[in-house]
Formats: structure tokens, C-alpha cells, sequence
């Protein structure tokens, strides 16, 4: 007995101490597929001529991510958005989307809406659990000169149905063990046409219990775009902090939640006035095994 109870410290302490450390990876199932749900709630406020405008938008994402294969190359696998949800609140006129509604899809914001749904990106993700850029493949569309910019699906935070968007992987910027207490940043600096995104996110590895690694985040984000909106030219600067939790499942690698809720000042310049904005955007990623 006394031998016994020996052995069973020892495999208890052993595991204790192999649950102080996590080493990202992923161990993936070839045919499993996954609900991926990104739930965002939003509220901006604009000021111009002594008028305030409150702005709420609500948007709800799901999509589809299939493990097609899986090789000593990686794991094939898709990404597919199902369902989009939008509702929003502009200068006192109601704008509601669902994709699942006829009517909605045939309705005046279907033209720029429904080229989120449906759409199939193909991609390879490494053992490490980023996704291998020159494996995406992404089903094409035809684009009318008439829809102009996203601007509503910028605030959904959502954009096309593409691998980049699939939050499910490229959670680390290295595999590297982490240990209790221990930190690493992602940052990245995005310069295009319209402007530029710089990110940087901070994340910590709070603990790990029940299989699963926690860790807090806090991070910034500063854009600078310009669009056209009815004809006028708008230049959009904004400034954002953010602070949220992650939790990794352990065995899988995969994402289980990812919870972020942003703080964001900034301006809207058109026609020479300077509109000042504010925001609080919450957002919420949940996966599940279907």
C-alpha cells in the first residue's frame, strides 16, 4: 500500500509539473469538422455640429472548418462562412441582414452581404498551426463597379471568406514553450492603397488546468485609411486598445475562445471638418467539434 501510494505521488507530481509548460501544436483528425462562431457587438458615437450620433451594429459569423487530410506535409483543410447576421442602426434607419432569409438576400444590402457567404477557401496548416501561405486557395468573384467599399463589413470585422480571416489558426508567433508567467507579442504592419493597420498584441500564458491553456491579452491597433462613401472622399484615423483572454485546447492545438473587447478614439475627416469618434466593440470567437 505504502508502495503504491509512493508511485501515485509520484505520477501526480510528475503531471503537475508537465502542466507548468505548453509548446504550440496541432494534432488534427482527418474528417472532424468544427463550428466557428465570431459573435461582435459594437457601439460608435460620432460628434459634428454639436449633433451626436450613436451607431450600434451587431454582427454574427458562423463557418465551417474541415479537416480534409491530414500528412506528414500538414493538414488540408477548408474554410467556409455559412451564416451572416447584421443589424444596425445608421441616422435613425434600421439596416438588418440574414443570410438565411430570402427576402434579405434579395434586398438592397444582399449586393455587398451575400459575397460573404458560400464562399470555400482551401488551405494547408503546418504542425505548428499556421497556415502555409502559398497553399490558399481561394474560390473567386465577380466584383460590380457599383458596390464601392465594405465599409459595414469593416465594422462586423469580418471581411471575405478567406484563410486569413480563419481565426482558428496562426494563434502563435512561434512554437516555442511557453511556461507559466511567460509572454510573447504579435505585431504586424499592413500598408496598402487605402492606408495602413499596424497591430501589436500581447499575450500571457495565465495557466493551465483541465486540458486547456489560458491567457490573458492586451493589445493596440492604429489605422489610417481613406475611402469613398457617396461621392465624398473620407480619411479615417483611429486609435485602439484592447484587452481579452484566449484558451487553447491542449491536445487538438486548437482554438477554443477567444474573447477581446476594444476600446477606440479617433477621427473621420470629409469636406474639411474634422468628426471625432468613439468606440467599444466586444467580440467573441467560440470553436466546437460538430
Amino acid at each position: 500500500m505504502k508502495k503504491f501510494f509512493i508511485s501515485s505521488l509520484a505520477l501526480t507530481l510528475t503531471l503537475g509539473l508537465a502542466a507548468q509548460s505548453y509548446t504550440p501544436a496541432v494534432k488534427l483528425e482527418a474528417g472532424k469538422q468544427y463550428t466557428v462562431t465570431t459573435i461582435t457587438k459594437s457601439n460608435m458615437t460620432q460628434e459634428a455640429m454639436g449633433q451626436t450620433m450613436e451607431i450600434p451594429i451587431d454582427a454574427t459569423n458562423k463557418a465551417t472548418l474541415t479537416i480534409k487530410a491530414a500528412s506528414d506535409k500538414g493538414y488540408e483543410s477548408t474554410y467556409i462562412t455559412d451564416r451572416v447576421q447584421f443589424a444596425a442602426n445608421m441616422m435613425g434607419q434600421d439596416m438588418n441582414y440574414d443570410s438565411d432569409k430570402k427576402d434579405d438576400k434579395d434586398g438592397p444590402m444582399g449586393k455587398t452581404m451575400n459575397k460573404l457567404v458560400g464562399k470555400e477557401t482551401s488551405f494547408v496548416v503546418n504542425g505548428a498551426g499556421n497556415i502555409i501561405k502559398e497553399t490558399i486557395v481561394k474560390q473567386t468573384q465577380e466584383k460590380s463597379d457599383e458596390e464601392g467599399p465594405d465599409m459595414m463589413t469593416g465594422m462586423m470585422g469580418i471581411g471575405m471568406s478567406e484563410a486569413s480571416t480563419c481565426p482558428v489558426f496562426n494563434l502563435f508567433v512561434n512554437n516555442n514553450e511557453l511556461k507559466i508567467g511567460d509572454s510573447f507579442i504579435d505585431s504586424s504592419t499592413v500598408n496598402d492603397k487605402d492606408g495602413s493597420t499596424k497591430t501589436s498584441t500581447t499575450y500571457i500564458l495565465k495557466e493551465i488546468k483541465n486540458g486547456k491553456s489560458i491567457f490573458t491579452l492586451n493589445g493596440q491597433v492604429a489605422i489610417s485609411k481613406k475611402m469613398e462613401m457617396q461621392g465624398m472622399e473620407m480619411t479615417t484615423t483611429t486609435a485602439s486598445k484592447s484587452t481579452g483572454d484566449m484558451i487553447v485546447d491542449v491536445a487538438t492545438g486548437l482554438l477554443v475562445s477567444k474573447s477581446i473587447v476594444t476600446e477606440t478614439t479617433g477621427n473621420v475627416d470629409v469636406q474639411g471638418m474634422s468628426i471625432p469618434i468613439t468606440g467599444k466593440t466586444t467580440s467573441i470567437i467560440t470553436v466546437s467539434a460538430k
